[in-house]
């Protein structure tokens, strides 16, 4: 089973962003043959490629490219919640239009990993920004029942009507 390595954002950042730069992943090929010399590994999965180059986009935040990024992952992966979260992230930073895509995705990423506390958190912020504080509050009261760290993160916003600046991207790694 792949495991998910959770980075500090700061080492994440760190780590994209010494990684040389590259353009979105091309679809994956369609006869799923390695080349002669070439050994397949198992982190080459293609959604996992498409995952960390929306990654690599969300850090830069250019949402719509990893937008694309992160429905390729899906759509090859659909029990993926880290993509499904991310996915959900970068549909709300793009306006209210994708609020309702948006929800759905943070929706399927608690249904794959209950206990997905980045999940609780920006799906209460949604809520926060969707005029719904009784599901927002909701969402802030499972983050202390986990004992998250990121309940006051959420509580902020509460507070503040906005989220922190600079941009915070808790949670958000690349996958192996």
């Amino acid at each position: 089973m792949k495991k998910l390595l959770l980075l500090p954002a700061a080492l994440a950042a760190a780590v994209i962003l010494s990684a040389s730069p590259s353009g979105p992943s091309s679809p994956p090929p369609s006869g799923g043959d390695v080349p002669r010399g070439e050994s397949h590994r198992t982190h080459d999965a293609p959604e996992l490629s498409f995952y960390n180059d929306g990654v690599k986009m969300l850090f830069k935040k250019e949402w719509a490219d990893a937008q694309k990024q992160f429905e390729a992952a899906v759509a090859i992966n659909e029990k993926m919640p880290e993509a499904h979260n991310n996915l959900a992230y970068v549909l709300r930073k793009q306006g209210e239009q994708n609020y309702a895509a948006s929800l759905a995705h943070y929706n399927r990423a608690i249904e794959l990993k209950p206990k997905m506390q980045e999940a609780y958190m920006y799906r209460g912020a949604l809520y926060f920004f969707m005029g719904r504080k009784d599901l927002a509050q909701t969402d802030y009261e499972a983050l202390v029942k986990l004992r998250s760290k990121l309940a006051p993160h959420l509580k902020k916003i509460f507070d503040t009507g906005k989220e922190e600046d600079p941009e915070q991207f808790y949670g958000v790694s690349k996958k192996k």
